[in-house]
């Protein structure tokens, strides 16, 4: 580094705590740091790799590899590395996420891989090529279904990218499978002591049995799906980091040569590793007994992962490097929040099991307030309690509001909730008040309006080429869109015109399509009235036209004739919502294109046919929905909201049915506790206590958290068992007062209610 980044370094140096510097200066050996949220562990991360640029080993930029968990923490290392040690070194630096680090493995050894002709599966194909496994199945196989054969063809992608994510073979996972039926059958707790199932196996645990049954039968087909993908040139991304693996395990040579190159390895968000992931890191560092890896994670954050995967990882790290010099760091200053803050957090996350502490008592987690320790200022959580949860969104709208026009900047505020839904009802009530909003959603185009039109007026092409005048539901609906501006009365009376014809006809049905084309050609004078004459003429024209075309052009041709026709895009002008329909117009077509350029002979029947398969599998074409900008209010999920603080944060909606009784997924994988080396807590709702942990320790100056009584249809609502662990067993909660002048501010978002409920005061 020159003077000027040395010094910047020096400086930066200089204002670490004692933890943060030993972390900074072991040079050599394994390192784990156990870092807390708000300790500054993308900060040692980044100083360490300054110093090891400026100490007396003399280390190269080059020698360094620091992988990352997601983009945005590559991103945001790549940020700061450069203004701390400046661009002309930190180029040389290898920043990745395991998947890019995997991709350039590969570039830089093709020859190896062999596998150059191959392209990334989309998930549309994945699904067929495990509905052709589905199909060929024994019809006693337990995953057959009679009347749905796609039925379990998601259970089989999700458990099939499981392991390739944990880097399972189907041997080794028939195996534990096997092991954990096995002792479920035999352990003295599935065995019922009472009534007339005494001796039996109780039902729940049957009931366990045979799901893990299923996963069994499922797993011996792992094997078959990934010849499948071979024979059709495709992969998928988990793919490309177990090749990595199985490359450095059959080449060492290769192996030995990454080695030579990254002496030194860094990784980020240590607790969200998986096993694949966490196989490239064990192949990189076993180059000697007590390698030059430093890890940095927090078991407590874990919310990425299920069954305490991830915990199990920093464990093994531990007992592989504790008779070899490990050096384990816990870093307890917290720069973020008030020690209230930090006291209840920790209330929550103690109850929690499977923790770093339970295992190895000389870490200390007890987080210590920088700022309380400093200023001597700290803020003590808030519990509200009320009515229901328009009551709630409406009162944290208004706290709000009193917030910005005191001075405190929107960007610094955020309302958490478990569920995305909550966030875009929440954004309703700041949009009463005039409060800038920041959220996005993640949704299924085909869920938009404008996609479903355009979908159905391929379905009803694709209908019509098959058996002709079969789309005629379809078609009554079509003539409805903006697109051909058609009164609707005119489509009405068409339609009953088309009815009395079929009464005519007894002996045969008569098509509305049939009908329309045939007074459309001879422009019967007493069906169209002046306005819609030509509108209608148009359409029926149209779509005649369109039906011939998709004979004759090949599909993106057809899908270019389908937007000119339909005048797609001179009605998406028009709207207010032009830009967003645009997108969505985009988002759609690229994905035809890239379908059509993996089968250059797909049609419309085949097209609608996978779109079918999409939604049968719940398949989502995701859309990324950005509402307002990034200098605003903040409404985030708390996956969301990892990695991220604010000085005023609302933990929303804290109520049983949101938090333990959340509906979970039908049909889940069932992987066994056993392919995990060491016990994995058995404690309920571990996953979710952390989720609430990360959501308390965003707040950095005031936290308020809130449930409320009743839903919107006046059932009863239990609070969280988390609030009970945050505050104590004897915890009071606010009531706070909703007045009638409140509740008139936001009467367009509130249903008629009665006048007692509509000036109740919870």
């Amino acid at each position: 580094m020159n003077k000027d980044y040395y010094q910047r370094f020096e400086a930066a140096y200089e204002l670490l705590n004692e933890q943060q510097k030993e972390a900074v200066d072991t040079i050599y050996g394994p390192v784990l740091v156990v870092a807390g949220p708000g300790t500054g562990k993308t900060q040692i991360l980044a100083l360490r790799i300054a110093n090891l640029l400026q100490s007396d080993a003399q280390i190269a930029p080059q020698n360094m590899l620091c992988l990352t968990y997601t983009e945005e923490g590559k991103k945001n290392m790549r940020d700061r590395l450069f203004k701390l040690i400046g661009a002309e070194t930190a180029q040389y630096i290898s920043v990745h996420t395991y998947h890019s680090f995997c991709n350039e493995v590969i570039q830089q050894n093709l020859s190896l891989f062999e596998k150059d002709s191959l392209e990334a599966a989309s998930e549309l194909e994945k699904i067929q090529y495990v509905k052709q496994i589905l199909l060929n199945l024994d019809k006693n196989h337990i995953l057959y279904h009679p009347k749905n054969p796609n039925a379990n063809a998601s259970y089989l992608l999700r458990l099939f990218s499981k392991m390739k994510q944990e880097n399972w073979t189907s041997e080794f996972l028939i195996e534990k499978t096997k092991e954990h039926i096995h002792f479920l059958e035999t352990d003295e707790t599935s065995i019922s002591s009472r009534g007339s199932t005494k001796g039996k196996i109780k039902v729940s645990v049957q009931k366990e049995i045979d799901s893990y049954n299923k996963s069994l039968e499922s797993i011996h087909l792992f094997d078959l799906y990934k010849k499948i993908m071979l024979e059709h040139h495709r992969y998928d991304f988990d793919d490309m980091i177990n090749w990595v693996i199985e490359m450095f395990q059959t080449h060492p040579d290769i192996l030995a040569s990454y080695y030579e190159r990254f002496q030194f390895l860094l990784v980020d968000e240590f607790q969200d590793t998986n096993g694949a992931q966490m196989k490239i890191i064990s192949l990189l560092s076993d180059y000697d007994q007590a390698p030059n890896v430093f890890v940095v994670g927090d078991d407590d954050q874990s919310i990425f992962r299920f069954q305490g995967a991830s915990v199990e990882n920093m464990k093994d790290f531990q007992k592989k490097y504790v008779n070899e010099g490990l050096t384990e760091i816990c870093l307890k200053v917290n720069y973020r929040s008030t020690q209230g803050i930090l006291n209840h957090a920790k209330n929550l996350i103690e109850k929690a099991g499977g923790r770093l502490v339970d295992s190895n008592p000389l870490l200390d987690k007890n987080l210590i307030s920088f700022a309380t320790e400093s200023t001597q200022h700290d803020f003590q959580p808030v519990l509200w309690s009320f009515h229901n949860p328009r009551y709630e969104k409406i009162f944290i709208a208004k706290k709000i509001q009193e917030l910005i026009q005191s001075g405190v900047k929107p960007k610094e505020v955020a309302v958490l909730f478990n569920d995305n839904k909550s966030c875009i009802e929440m954004g309703t009530y700041l949009q009463q008040l005039n409060i800038p909003f920041y959220t996005r959603k993640n949704y299924n185009l085909f869920d938009d309006v404008l996609a479903k039109q355009i979908l159905n007026i391929m379905k009803y092409i694709a209908s019509e080429r098959n058996n002709a005048y079969s789309g005629d539901s379809l078609l009554f609906e079509i003539l409805h869109y903006k697109f051909f501006n058609i009164p609707s009365i005119e489509i009405a009376k068409a339609a009953i015109r088309s009815n009395d014809k079929s009464s005519e006809n007894r002996k045969e049905k008569y098509s509305f399509r049939r009908f329309l084309q045939e007074n459309v050609s001879i422009q019967h004078p007493t069906l169209f009235i002046e306005n819609g004459k030509d509108a209608f003429q148009y359409a029926v024209s149209m779509l005649e036209q369109l039906i011939t075309d998709s004979h004759n052009l090949s599909l993106i041709q057809f899908m270019d004739a389908l937007i000119e026709k339909c005048n797609i895009i001179p009605s998406i002008l028009q709207s207010k919502d032009k830009y967003e329909e645009l997108e969505i117009l985009t988002i759609f077509f690229d994905f035809i294109k890239e379908e059509a350029h993996r089968n250059p002979e797909m049609n419309i029947n085949d097209l609608t046919d996978l779109l079918e398969i999409m939604d049968e599998n719940d398949i989502e074409l995701p859309r990324h929905k950005l509402y307002g900008n990034e200098d605003a209010v903040r409404l985030f999920t708390i996956h969301a909201s990892k990695g991220r603080e604010f000085e005023y944060v609302f933990v929303g909606s804290v109520v049983k049915q949101q938090w333990e009784d959340r509906r979970t997924p039908a049909n889940l994988i069932k992987i066994p506790d056993n392919v995990f080396e060491t016990a994995i807590s058995k404690k309920d709702h571990d996953e979710l206590r952390r989720m609430m942990y990360v959501a308390l320790t965003r707040a950095k100056k005031e936290l308020y958290v809130s449930s409320y009584n009743l839903d919107l249809k006046e059932k009863e609502m239990e609070k969280s068992l988390f609030l009970y662990e945050i505050f104590g067993e004897d915890m009071e909660d606010i009531k706070p007062i909703i007045s009638k002048e409140t509740l008139f501010e936001f009467e367009t978002l509130l249903p008629l209610v009665d006048e007692k409920n509509s000036i109740r005061n919870d």
